[in-house]
């Protein structure tokens, strides 16, 4: 706790000194720190589940309160060199903080809940192949993928490194690749073996991510846009979250073994238009698992995604709504499901079909007020397939 307080601390301190500099007294302040950037973001959630035909008592029906925080900066000290850096909130897994969710449940008899390091990172534009426009970002960063949000879970902020090229001359098609290493886990070095836990030791879980996306191809009034990914992910069973018997959803040998490898494609379709002068937008996302295996249970490969989503309206200033709807399948090994939005079926995240509705309307320029629900349902069991229904009133800060 004590490094959180004293990265609260110098945080507050640098805001004091960008303040000083806004009141016109810049003497022995550095150049670059007056382009310090300060973000944060506050949301408090009331939240309804309710849960049909589950085995035993695996899920009961759940009323809770919960909130997210988080609070960073980024600045550029030097030209084509960008540092960022953010603490937050967590959901818990033991006693690691959670993969996915930053909220925080409030059920632990007002203990202090702790913040953990959300962002840490560095950017940088070499510029020695302008004609490349390259970027290359280290640490933990925020994903630099574009998805429908449901493959990634939107507070995951992956790991590693990767590369990105913006080529200048291709701007009007608004084209980009992205090409990832990122670490889930590193296993020791060398030696060989395993540990207590069954862990190979020197066997690192790891994946490898290369996206190209394209844009600004007009047809009539609509605008297309699109997305190819592949991620190939290697040794994912290896990771702390597999051997604490978490597989989410996705079918496993031993409770802490995937069934499946996981090399999945990824891509997606969104038209652009406008509806009686609001933006709008419809997007087709299709994802297929190439090296997953027959499930166990049903002797059926299960290895395929797809997503509908359409949205209207956009958040700009006080006054602004929007509205989205969402239709979602994913079989049960389709996607890696320890890092996917568990919002859409907290039952196991995968091999589910359902549908999600919201409404959000800006309150202020600031401040926004929304009204989700969700309604999924669990496929592949015998007898009644499970159920759940979610309602999320959000009230979120950001500035």
């Amino acid at each position: 706790m004590k490094r959180f307080l004293s990265m609260a601390v110098a945080m507050g301190f640098c805001l004091t000194l960008v303040s000083g500099v806004s009141a016109g007294d810049d003497s022995g302040i550095p150049s670059w720190l007056k382009d310090v950037n300060f973000k944060g973001k506050f949301r408090i959630r009331a939240e309804k589940l309710r849960n049909d035909n589950q085995p035993g008592n695996f899920l009961r029906d759940r009323n809770r309160l919960r909130y997210l925080a988080r609070y960073g900066f980024d600045f550029r000290p030097d030209e084509g060199l960008k540092i960022g850096f953010r603490v937050g909130s967590s959901g818990t897994t033991g006693a690691q903080p959670g993969v996915g969710s930053q909220f925080v449940t409030m059920d632990d008899g007002f203990r202090d809940d702790p913040l953990y390091v959300d962002l840490a990172y560095a950017s940088y534009w070499p510029g020695v192949f302008p004609a490349l426009g390259m970027e290359i970002t280290a640490g933990k960063f925020n994903n630099p993928y574009t998805s429908t949000g449901i493959i990634w879970d939107s507070d995951i902020g992956p790991e590693g490194i990767y590369v990105k090229l913006v080529p200048p001359s291709l701007k009007s098609h608004k084209i980009s690749l992205t090409s990832g290493y990122l670490v889930l886990q590193e296993n020791n070095s060398g030696g060989g073996g395993t540990t207590a836990s069954g862990i190979q030791i020197g066997r690192d879980a790891y994946g490898l991510a290369h996206q190209i996306n394209a844009g600004g191809l007009m047809i009539g009034s609509i605008e297309m846009s699109g997305w190819a990914t592949l991620y190939n992910w290697i040794r994912p069973s290896l990771t702390q979250l597999a051997q604490a018997n978490m597989a989410f959803g996705n079918n496993s040998n031993d409770g802490n073994r995937y069934t499946s490898e996981f090399n999945i494609i990824d891509v997606g379709l969104k038209a652009s238009y406008d509806v009686i002068g609001y933006p709008a937008s419809l997007t087709f996302n299709y994802m297929k698992n190439d090296n997953a295996v027959a499930n166990p249970g049903t002797g059926k490969v299960e290895d395929r995604g797809m997503v509908l989503k359409s949205t209207l309206g956009k958040i700009e200033m006080k006054g602004d709504w929007a509205i989205k709807s969402v239709w979602s399948r994913i079989e049960t090994d389709a996607l890696l499901a320890f890092l996917m939005d568990a919002t859409y079926f907290s039952v196991g995240s995968t091999n589910y079909e359902g549908y999600a509705i919201g409404l959000t309307y800006a309150l202020t320029d600031h401040s926004t007020i929304a009204v989700n629900f969700y309604d999924s349902e669990e496929e592949n069991k015998a007898g009644a397939d499970p159920d759940q229904q979610t309602l999320q009133i959000n009230y979120s800060v950001s500035f």
